[in-house]
């Protein structure tokens, strides 16, 4: 039997374009059969889809900001009913989203998938990133891909749009206000090299932007520093903030609680400063320094710009 897959793509308001994490969820659908997609936004004329997807189903929100995970749970399920297979990035508004259409359409949803193993079996990851999981779910399903643990597939030039008539459902939830970033920083979602810092760096994250310019890297942080109001908490890296994939992670000042350590698993080479020599993030780290970040980053500066 032809398994049908129905991706749920997210808006990206800052690029006007299908969101960076969606588009690393589609890599775990290279080998799905048919695979179609479904975006709310205000506009979709100058946007391209990626393979696999061949059919896209377009509601018009007719509004700049974004919309609350409710209030789209009514379109979502008329078009999810005919698909065996519903699924979307693991973000906090699409499993708020999905749960919701799994209530509804009486179907079991699994979160958190980092492989598909084959149809119907699925890992996941427990505990942290310290252990996988692997399930077995029968079809018709839900689920939430881990955006981090899959690449961006290509273009593809050839997808049929079939828009659909759209109104939002008010619901529990509002979306009231949309403030985009004014960090003139890559973001961390998709940034190919990340320079985070804990909380011992203290109120005053300037020296780590201001390093993070100089190699074009996006910052992050521990749930620790975001929790003191450091930094926002879309800077926060790990299980209950972003789970990333650069090329490329610096870890200056950060201890290593596990929360952390689950959201860089996925980094190519890790890289820390810590003046604890006993610090956790040692154990997880390609190269380490023993020394005050504050004292070495004049140096490392001075190196990046010879």
């Amino acid at each position: 039997m032809r398994v049908k897959t129905l991706i749920v793509l997210e808006y990206d308001f800052d690029k006007k374009d299908v969101a960076y994490v969606s588009e690393r969820a589609l890599g775990a659908l290279r080998l799905s059969g048919q695979v179609d997609a479904v975006i709310f936004a205000p506009d979709i004329e100058n946007m391209r889809f990626s393979s696999p997807i061949t059919q896209v189903h377009y509601g018009c929100t007719q509004t700049n900001k974004p919309l609350a995970s409710d209030a789209v749970v009514d379109a979502l399920a008329k078009i999810a009913k005919d698909y065996d297979v519903v699924c979307a990035a693991q973000t906090t508004w699409a499993k708020a989203a999905l749960a919701r259409v799994s209530t509804r359409l009486k179907r079991p949803m699994i979160t958190g998938v980092s492989k598909i193993k084959s149809e119907g079996i699925l890992i996941r990851s427990l505990y942290a990133g310290n252990l996988n999981g692997e399930y077995t779910v029968n079809t018709p399903y839900l689920m939430t891909l881990r955006a981090d643990a899959f690449e961006a597939t290509e273009k593809n030039e050839h997808v049929k749009i079939e828009p659909f008539e759209f109104k939002a459902v008010e619901g529990a939830c509002e979306s009231v206000d949309y403030k985009p970033s004014k960090e003139d920083l890559p973001s961390l979602v998709n940034a190919q090299v990340v320079v985070a810092g804990g909380q011992s760096v203290g109120a005053d994250f300037t020296p780590l932007k201001n390093l993070a310019l100089d190699m074009q890297a996006a910052v992050g942080a521990t749930r620790a520093a975001a929790d003191l109001g450091y930094v926002p908490y879309d800077w926060q890296i790990g299980q209950s903030g972003h789970r990333i994939s650069p090329k490329i992670y610096l870890g200056l000042g950060v201890s290593g609680a596990a929360q952390h350590i689950c959201g860089i698993k996925q980094a190519g080479q890790i890289f820390v400063i810590n003046k604890d020599p006993e610090a956790p993030i040692f154990k997880q780290a390609d190269y380490g320094l023993v020394a005050d970040m504050f004292e070495v980053l004049p140096d490392l500066k001075r190196k990046l710009k010879e």
